[in-house]
């Protein structure tokens, strides 16, 4: 970003519509899924840089400011599972996950991020539940989507974009005119499709 306010960048595999798998808890459609990627920020500063990593439905990237709401970060519309940076704590990382425009934080500043320091982070779907992890360490959610046995987010979980076909994003908006860049070292995807859990 070279410092203009709201200015917003995205990549997403596939352009607006690309697919590489689903979350879903249908019998016989609960294929594991594993999703990881290499990231850092230059800027941590409040208000200076949003940002989201992780899997989005098919969604128009001819408007990016449809993503990420000015100023604030907010994902809005459409349906995400991943972890966002917002501008107003610019060094706490969330994980998160939003359909039809609801967002539940799973874990409000999973991490604290240090500026120019490359995290990883990963979501697994094990057919049952679904985890978050960051540098390889499960994330303890502030809420488990009713999930009282532990078993991590439930895809039929309220604001759970259940069976919904997602594709790789990695979303950055300026909260100000203070240039910044985010760093993507590399990102992986895979899912089972040759036997369900159920």
């Amino acid at each position: 970003h070279d410092g203009t306010d709201n200015d917003a960048i995205v990549l997403r595999t596939g352009g607006s519509s690309g697919v590489l798998g689903t979350i879903s808890d249908t019998a016989g459609g609960n294929y594991k899924l594993w999703f990881e990627a290499r990231f850092r920020q230059s800027s941590i500063a409040d208000n200076v840089l949003s940002t989201f990593i992780g899997l989005s439905a098919e969604i128009s990237l001819a408007a990016t400011d449809t993503i990420q709401t000015d100023d604030t970060g907010v994902l809005k519309t459409t349906d995400y599972v991943g972890f966002r940076t917002l501008a107003a704590d610019g060094d706490g990382l969330d994980s998160c996950y939003i359909t039809a425009g609801t967002e539940v934080a799973h874990k409000e500043s999973s991490q604290t991020l240090v500026a120019d320091t490359f995290y990883k982070v990963g979501i697994h779907y094990d057919g049952v539940g679904v985890y978050y992890y960051i540098n390889g360490t499960k994330v303890t959610p502030d809420t488990a989507g009713g999930a009282a046995d532990g078993v991590g987010v439930l895809p039929a979980a309220t604001s759970f974009p259940d069976a919904e076909e997602l594709g790789l994003m990695l979303a950055t908006k300026l909260g100000s005119a203070t240039a910044a860049t985010v760093d993507l070292d590399w990102w992986a995807f895979a899912q089972q499709t040759d036997e369900a859990v159920s």
